[in-house]
Order: C-alpha cells, then sequence, then structure tokens
C-alpha cells in the first residue's frame, strides 16, 4: 500500500509475488520461478510441500509447453495482449481434489486451454478495428467439470471438444469470452474408465517422459532472469 503512487502497478504486484514465494520457500530469481509462484498462488497453495508438488507437476511439461504458460502469465494486459481467466482458482483446487486428474493431467490441459482461448481471441479480434489488451475468460463451467470429472482420459481429452463463445459487449465493457465444455465432455464425465483408456494414458505418458529427458539432455532450458 505504501508503494502505491510510487511505483507502477506491475512493480507492486510482482513485489507481492515475490513476497509469497519467500513464504513458500520458493525461488523468485527468474521469470520462470516467478510464474511458479504466481500458479502456487493461484493453486491456493500454502505449504512448502504443495509447492514441490507444483514444481514435479510443471517439470513434467515439455519447454514449448512451459514457455507458452510462461508467456500466458507474465503479460500484463498493459504492454502485452492478456487474458483473465475467471474462476481458474476454482478449477485448480478442483484438480487437486480429485484423483482423476491431479496437478500434472491439470497444467498439461491448462496449456490446451491457453492455446485455444488465444486462438479464439484472435479469430475474434480479427475484424475489429480496436482490440482490448486484456479480456476475460469465464471457466466456470470448466470448473465444475474438472471437480466432477471421474475418468483422467476424459478429462485429459476434453479441450478439443470444448467451444470459447463471445459474449455481448456494451460499449465501454472488456471483452469477454465463456468457456463451453459442451455436451460432448459432459455427456461422459462419468464414464467408467476403459483398459483402452488406461493404455493409451500410459502411451501419452511415457512418450511424455521420454521427449522431457530427450530435452533436457538435449539442451537446458535458459533461464530467464525476472525483472
Amino acid at each position: 500500500i505504501k508503494a502505491i503512487g510510487t511505483s507502477s502497478s506491475a512493480s507492486i504486484y510482482w513485489a507481492f509475488m515475490t513476497r509469497r514465494g519467500l513464504q513458500l520457500a520458493a525461488a523468485t530469481e527468474t521469470a520462470e520461478d516467478m510464474v511458479l509462484v504466481r500458479l502456487a498462488c493461484v493453486g491456493r497453495m500454502q505449504t512448502h510441500s504443495e509447492f514441490k508438488e507444483l514444481k514435479t507437476a510443471w517439470r513434467s511439461l515439455l519447454q514449448q509447453e512451459q514457455q507458452n504458460v510462461m508467456n500466458f502469465f507474465l503479460a500484463d494486459g498493459v504492454s502485452d495482449a492478456a487474458c483473465t481467466l475467471m474462476f481458474l482458482p476454482a478449477c485448480f483446487s478442483h484438480a487437486r481434489e480429485n484423483a482423476s486428474v491431479g496437478t500434472s493431467a491439470f497444467l498439461q490441459v491448462l496449456v490446451q486451454l491457453i492455446i485455444k482461448v488465444n486462438s479464439a481471441r484472435l479469430d475474434y479480434s480479427a475484424h475489429l478495428v480496436h482490440v482490448d489488451k486484456l479480456v476475460q475468460v469465464d471457466l466456470s463451467d470448466f470448473a465444475d467439470f474438472t471437480r466432477a470429472a471421474n475418468n483422467a482420459y476424459i478429462f485429459q481429452t476434453c479441450v478439443p471438444k470444448c467451444q470459447v463463445q463471445q459474449r455481448p459487449q456494451n460499449e465501454g465493457e472488456i471483452q469477454r469470452f465463456v468457456l463451453n465444455v459442451t455436451e460432448a465432455n459432459w455427456s461422459r464425465v462419468s464414464e467408467t474408465e476403459s483398459d483402452t483408456m488406461r493404455v493409451a494414458l500410459g502411451v501419452n505418458d511415457l512418450s511424455r517422459r521420454m521427449l522431457v529427458l530427450q530435452e533436457s539432455a538435449a539442451q537446458p532450458q535458459a533461464r530467464q532472469i525476472f525483472r
């Protein structure tokens, strides 16, 4: 509060994130560190052990997937186009509480959601003269789906069947979108996981592990110092 009027909103925000990182015994030196702290806040994490769980899940992402998440959560909506994902904390909390989802699977699906939202935003904005730097995306339907999902395979393959729809916008209002999970996903939310689904998940998990190891061995990702 003391910094209001003497510091930029961005510097105040990231200073707060740095303090939260210290409370979680997390590193706060690089852009990657700060995005992990922000994800921990989104996930309502309070302890270092919870943060370690998040960091382990983060390492299961490919480098390009990590970069997609970093670009998304570092954008400020002023100099860079940004999206506010409404109900994302609820999505993350439900994922952590749901044994059929979990943190790793949620992060992998989050990458797909980010790509889908960014693509839809570009499509809707293509014909507009003025494009807002900041938009909101309502994830309430996805939060409910994440809580209800009874099948890891159905959850991890849900994004292609989701739809991003633009809400009516009055003059002066922020541009809003809503993510509709659609009946194609909801109709299968309670479906029992079959042997074929388990095999598909196992193959995908093994493939991802091999790719992550190959990336790590080929060229470690450069650490961008956060400023």
